[in-house]
């Protein structure tokens, strides 16, 4: 597909114009009618756009680049084969049995955000699941909502492991400069 035909009725916008050129949205604004532009209603009111075919040919091909190295780049998947740390996985662990926890005593109440309140203050108190709290120490509500969200409907613990990288800890080496 030819740039030329492609430019035809593309649009974009002043903040992307700017980006490009490397100067700010002001100084497109202030040089009208160098480019082809257009009026858009927006949420706050009224905005412009430029015409992809009216800007310099260089910026063109730029605009382009940006656009096509950002759908080739490809989704590698999560590497699985490093080490994970012991504790890291008895964080994750801890935090998978809190949370089936929290989940099965919530099924049964009526008011569930006095009950949220209930079971935290508890726990954080370490009167409710003091060997959790060992581990974990204190959780808020959107901790464990946060947790609900990454889990979904699965039960992998390893999707609650802390994210760190695991992986560069055979690399380090505390005497390099020797």
């Amino acid at each position: 597909m030819n740039v030329s035909t492609m430019n035809e009725e593309k649009y974009i916008t002043i903040k992307e114009f700017a980006g490009l050129k490397g100067i700010s949205s002001r100084a497109i604004r202030l040089s009208k009618g160098k480019y082809i532009t257009r009026e858009i209603t927006v949420k706050g009111g009224k905005s412009f756009e430029i015409l992809l075919a009216s800007i310099e040919p260089e910026l063109q091909e730029k605009y382009y680049s940006k656009i096509i190295s950002t759908y080739n780049v490809k989704q590698l998947p999560a590497p699985t084969d490093f080490h994970k740390p012991d504790k890291a996985k008895s964080i994750a662990l801890a935090r998978l049995d809190l949370l089936n926890l929290w989940k099965q005593e919530r099924k049964n109440q009526q008011n569930k955000t006095q009950f949220d309140k209930d079971f935290l203050s508890t726990y954080n108190a370490q009167v409710l699941y003091p060997e959790i709290y060992a581990k974990l120490g204190n959780v808020s509500i959107g901790t464990l909502q946060r947790w609900k969200r990454i889990l979904g409907n699965s039960n992998n613990y390893e999707l609650l492991i802390p994210n760190y990288h695991y992986e560069d800890y055979s690399r380090t080496c505390l005497l390099d400069r020797l």
